[in-house]
């Protein structure tokens, strides 16, 4: 039986959602009501194919975190651990927190994410539980369908081809070994090096990463337009 973890990743500031009157961090802000990390939490918590789920918080946020959590079930929700400085530190201290429940693939998420799919979160499940012999991971992504250029100084210098690239999109699944390794080496070989996510920390180190289908309805709440998009999103979804 393979062993099923999730580690959601919140723990940000919400420095980019100014001008939302926010007084708390996005993670816990409300839509109709109920903090984002909520729903987020819930949708793992409600996938039967999930084993169990880890939340990776700001040790300031805790009273913030257990308010959020404290309507939801216990049987696969571990205690929260606390984060680093930044996104990779956070990831890094929550897979070296799991090692002990020696888990067979880990799916890292953004709390700022509360959409997502159940289908998504199985689809990158059953995706990765049958090609493990010839990928380390699995990354939703969508289309890109605007113009891309690389741009410097203001100044257009290159065209990107939009068939050529793909948005990607949290929850990533890899196997756990894999991606425990990896965050290691990248910290221990250059502790200052910034990665956007864990997929590319797995690339870093030449480690197979393959594509599915991500949902355009998973949005990533970072600005004051997302949340209010968000609020939007519920009453449809």
């Amino acid at each position: 039986m393979t062993k099923i973890v999730v580690l959601i990743v919140a723990g940000g500031v919400g420095g980019r959602c100014k001008g939302y009157d926010l007084i708390v961090p996005k993670q816990y802000a409300t839509i109709k009501d109920k903090p984002i990390l909520t729903y987020t939490i819930e949708k793992f918590l409600n996938n039967k194919d999930v084993d169990l789920v880890r939340t990776v918080i700001r040790e300031d946020h805790k009273n913030l975190y257990e308010q959020a959590v404290s309507s939801l079930p216990g049987t696969k929700l571990l205690h929260p651990i606390y984060g680093g400085k930044r996104r990779q530190d956070s990831v890094r201290f929550g897979l070296e927190s799991i090692v002990d429940v020696s888990p067979d693939i880990v799916i890292i998420h953004d709390a700022c994410r509360p959409f997502i799919a159940d289908k998504t979160i199985s689809d990158i499940i059953s995706f990765l539980s049958k090609n493990c012999e010839i990928t380390q991971g699995v990354v939703p992504a969508t289309a890109v369908t605007d113009t891309i250029r690389v741009v410097v100084d203001n100044s257009i210098k290159s065209h990107v081809c939009r068939n050529t690239v793909k948005a990607l999109q949290t929850p990533q699944a890899f196997k756990f070994n894999d991606i425990l390794t990896c965050h290691k080496l990248a910290h221990s070989i250059d502790p200052d090096k910034e990665f956007t996510d864990d997929s590319s920390v797995m690339m870093e180190f030449n480690k197979s990463v393959a594509v599915i289908n991500g949902d355009d309805d998973n949005l990533k709440i970072t600005t004051k337009e997302d949340l209010y998009r968000a609020q939007v999103l519920q009453e449809v979804i």
